[in-house]
């Protein structure tokens, strides 16, 4: 299918949708533009995945809700979605496909929708800094990206579901835990091509019972089921993996070291190649970000010029994203959340160039 065709026709028909669920019956049934699982997202051509409050002993969300999806297929059909997929009988309405299990059939149409990936997969996972690096890399890229912090059991294959197949670009996903076991299946489910373990410090270790063994957590993102694939993470971590990986940090060992950073200005070099890059609001921690950013892409044979020179847009909304009220400039930081993040995001406020106070 051509990105025209897609265009007109959708992300999915309905025998796409019927033969991943492995459905029989009626093969007729609208195209489908996007996959929801909220149904106050609702638009035209949406199909709405009726998920249940409890997903079961599978996954293990941060809370259970005694709603469910199928609570909701009234709002879906009055702002005018094009079917849902359930897993209980419904009163008529919509097009509806059945399964046994919405969660279940959610990521059997993620792992299709993988499959037909054309560009890259770059999974990435972290203590801190994923959508930071996830944004840097599909704007220097020009791919697409998780929408949000989409990282677990739902956001995954909500992803991959929803990605624009026929595009060229890279594809990067990000990959959580909040629990032991986490990594792996989701890891096994987008199957990148480069894994990226970015960071491991003590945010999310209330389930775990030691930092050894979230490290160990994190680092089952290397263990893909793509043969083929390569690994990318901080130059502490490296003793821990396999062969097929390359490093990020400051020493000479480096594949991507950064050699100093001025302000938001900093020198970087990769595979021996020294380039100048400015790192957007400036920070080491950011600076960190761009060495993995660089080296993903100096792996995949990318065109690397466009991250050189990435602007403040590039951070997302909450990591530190500036913005001017009132001739009052204000930093945003409020998606930070454990000691490390908060740490790095105060001393680089502390470093930042400005008239006036800083409060």
């Amino acid at each position: 299918m051509t990105e025209e065709q897609q265009k007109s026709s959708g992300l999915w028909t309905w025998s796409e949708l019927t033969k991943a669920l492995k459905i029989d019956g009626d093969k007729q049934g609208p195209n489908i533009k996007r996959i929801i699982i909220d149904s106050r997202q609702t638009l035209k051509g949406d199909l709405f995945v009726a998920l249940p409050g409890d997903p079961g002993p599978r996954f293990k969300p941060s809370n259970v809700s005694d709603r469910a999806g199928h609570d909701y297929l009234d709002d879906v059909e009055e702002k005018g979605g094009a079917a849902c997929l359930v897993q209980r009988e419904v009163e008529p309405g919509l097009p509806t496909l059945r399964v046994a299990n919405t969660y279940d059939a959610l990521w059997d149409l993620a792992s299709v929708a993988r499959q037909r990936l054309s560009g890259p997969v770059i999974g990435v996972t972290g203590s801190s800094g994923k959508t930071t690096f996830k944004s840097f890399l599909t704007q220097g890229s020009g791919g697409y990206g998780s929408p949000a912090s989409f990282n677990n059991h739902i956001g995954v294959p909500l992803t991959l579901v929803n990605a624009p197949y026929t595009s060229n670009g890279t594809f990067t996903l990000e990959i959580g835990t909040n629990h032991p076991g986490e990594i792996r299946p989701l890891t096994n489910l987008v199957r990148p091509d480069i894994a990226v373990l970015l960071n491991v410090h003590q945010a999310h270790i209330g389930n775990f019972d030691s930092l050894t063994g979230l490290r160990n957590e994190k680092l089952e993102i290397a263990n893909s089921v793509n043969a083929d694939s390569m690994f990318v993470c901080e130059e502490s971590l490296s003793k821990y993996v396999k062969d097929n990986s390359y490093s990020f940090g400051k020493s000479p060992d480096c594949d991507a070291q950064l050699i100093s950073l001025q302000d938001t200005r900093a020198e970087i070099k990769v595979f021996g190649e020294p380039i100048k890059a400015l790192i957007p609001g400036g920070g080491e921690h950011r600076a960190m970000t761009l060495c993995a950013v660089l080296l993903t892409q100096k792996l995949l044979d990318l065109d690397l010029s466009h991250s050189l020179s990435l602007t403040e847009q590039a951070i997302p909304r909450g990591r530190g994203s500036y913005t001017s009220i009132s001739e009052i400039g204000v930093i945003d930081d409020s998606y930070n959340a454990n000691p490390q993040s908060m740490a790095s995001a105060l001393e680089t406020f502390r470093h930042r160039k400005v008239s006036g106070r800083r409060i």
